[in-house]
């Protein structure tokens, strides 16, 4: 008896010792660690040199008139005819990515006279001219192919149809896509002829009798407004 019990403690103490021993030299492990980062690219789409596109344009296109003729005005832009005007909007690409900027020029001339130009020599309605960029700086910029009379407002919903504008309201838009430090400006001309002989667009209705009626009734207020979206490339 004592000996079958040595027996069975010897039996015992080897099974713990090769349990012991499988787990100290047995065992392969491995073990990797890898680690990746991003950093957000920069958003920064500038217009004439101030903040980011989506804030408000200080769009002075009346504020150009310069006519000592003709009284000028307080708190409000007063035209007439012979009057005329420019003004430039500026855009830059300042972002890490590839951009593209939708202009919309929309106006309401409230039956005034008023013809636009990209260089001043070719006239038109908004609803006829066609937009056109000048590349400033390195980083170049391409302009799509689609030009007025049809064109997409900044949400991309069809706005002008060929022959489809009204006689006080017109619209123009233009998608430029910018490369990153892409720059460009883009300049507007505007006049209201002297007389109508002087008009490319308005030589058949505009007489010294219409300008008179305008200027007697003194209220009509042509409006343009510019409008600016600037979205990222896929």
């Amino acid at each position: 008896m004592k000996r079958m019990t040595l027996l069975t403690g010897l039996v015992a103490a080897v099974a713990i010792t090769a349990y012991s021993v499988s787990g100290t030299y047995a065992r392969y492990t491995s073990t990797f660690t890898g680690t990746s980062s991003a950093r957000v690219a920069k958003w920064a789409f500038n217009l004439d040199g101030g903040e980011t596109a989506g804030t408000t344009l200080n769009f002075k296109l009346f504020e150009s008139v310069n006519d000592e003729n003709v009284t000028k005005g307080i708190n409000e832009n007063i035209i007439a005819p012979g009057t005329e005007g420019q003004f430039e909007i500026k855009l830059a690409n300042l972002s890490e990515v590839t951009a593209k900027a939708v202009i919309t020029l929309d106006g309401d001339l409230a039956g005034v006279p008023i013809e636009f130009s990209m260089d001043g020599e070719n006239w038109g309605d908004l609803s006829t001219i066609t937009l056109t960029a000048e590349e400033l700086a390195a980083g170049t910029f391409t302009e799509d192919e689609t030009e007025l009379p049809e064109g997409t407002d900044p949400e991309g919903e069809e706005t002008v149809e060929e022959g489809d504008t009204t006689e006080d309201t017109t619209t123009a838009t233009k998608t430029v896509t910018f490369n990153k430090g892409g720059e460009a400006s883009l300049t507007v001309y505007w006049r209201w002829a002297f007389i109508g002989d002087e008009s490319a667009t308005f030589k058949d209705t505009q007489t010294d009798e219409t300008d008179t009626a305008l200027g007697l009734d003194g209220t009509a207020t042509p409006t343009v407004t510019a409008t600016i979206v600037a979205t990222q490339v896929d």
